[in-house]
C-alpha cells in the first residue's frame, strides 16, 4: 500500500520495482492514469481498477487496486472534501482466495483530509468499519487514512476495533507522520501476518507499506 503522490517525484518506478513487482495485491493512493504507470502495471501483469476521484488537466486521479487475479466484485466510493470540495475515494473489491470459501474483501482508501472539525471524517471511518464488519471472510483495509493528530488516531482505532480488525504492527516504525501520528495503515481479519516492512523513500511524501499474509 502506497500513496504514490501522483507520480510527481523521480524514482517512483524504481520504488515499485523494488518492493511491489512480486506483489499479489497492490493498493495505490493518488494514482494517475498516465501512460508510465499503466505500462508498469501491464508489464507486471496486474489487473486493476481505478476510481476517478477527480480529473486535473485531463488526467484522472484516485485510488487504484491491482491484483494477480480479477476481482469478482468491485465498487467505487467518493466523498467530497468539506473545505475544498475535491473528492477523495475508496475502492471496495472482492477477490477469490485459495483455501477460503468466502472471498477476500480488500478496501483501498484515501480518506478525507481538510475539515474544520472531524464529523465527515468520523462518518467515513464508521462506514468503513460497517463494510468490514459485515463481511464474513478475510478482510484487508489499507491506505492513506489521513489520521493525523491524537483525536483522529484514537477514533480510527476505536472504529477498527468495532469492526473486529487488527492493525499491522511496524517494527521499526518508519511510516510517514503528521503531528506525530501516522497517516498510512493496514488493518486485517482472518489472516496471519508473516512479515511487515515500511520502506523509506524519496519517491513520494509517503513511505510504502508491505505485508506478507496467509489465510487462516
Amino acid at each position: 500500500s502506497w500513496n504514490i503522490q501522483k507520480t510527481l517525484q523521480l524514482g517512483w518506478e524504481q520504488g515499485l520495482d523494488s518492493w511491489a513487482s512480486q506483489a499479489d495485491l497492490l493498493l495505490l493512493q493518488e494514482a494517475v492514469d498516465k501512460p508510465a504507470l499503466t505500462a508498469w502495471l501491464q508489464q507486471h501483469q496486474l489487473r486493476w481498477q481505478q476510481v476517478t476521484a477527480f480529473r486535473y488537466e485531463g488526467v484522472s486521479m484516485g485510488v487504484l487496486t491491482g491484483a494477480r487475479v480479477p476481482a469478482v466484485y468491485s465498487c467505487a466510493w467518493k466523498l467530497a472534501e468539506t473545505a475544498i470540495r475535491l473528492p477523495k475515494s475508496a475502492l471496495v473489491n472482492l477477490y477469490p482466495v485459495e483455501g477460503s470459501q468466502i472471498p477476500l474483501l480488500v478496501i483501498n482508501l484515501h480518506a478525507l483530509n481538510f475539515e474544520l472539525g472531524m464529523a465527515a471524517w468520523r462518518d467515513e471511518m464508521r462506514q468503513l468499519g460497517r463494510w468490514a464488519k459485515r463481511h464474513r471472510g478475510p478482510v484487508i483495509v489499507a491506505g492513506d487514512f489521513n489520521s493525523w493528530g491524537s483525536k483522529r488516531s484514537a477514533l480510527l482505532a476505536q472504529e477498527m476495533r468495532r469492526a473486529n480488525l487488527r492493525e499491522v504492527a511496524w517494527q521499526p516504525e518508519a511510516r510517514s507522520l503528521v503531528l506525530g501520528t501516522p497517516l498510512d495503515h493496514i488493518y486485517y481479519r482472518g489472516l496471519q501476518v508473516a512479515s511487515a516492512v515500511v520502506t523509506p523513500t524519496d519517491a513520494s511524501d509517503h513511505n510504502p507499506l508491505q505485508v506478507r499474509v496467509a489465510v487462516q
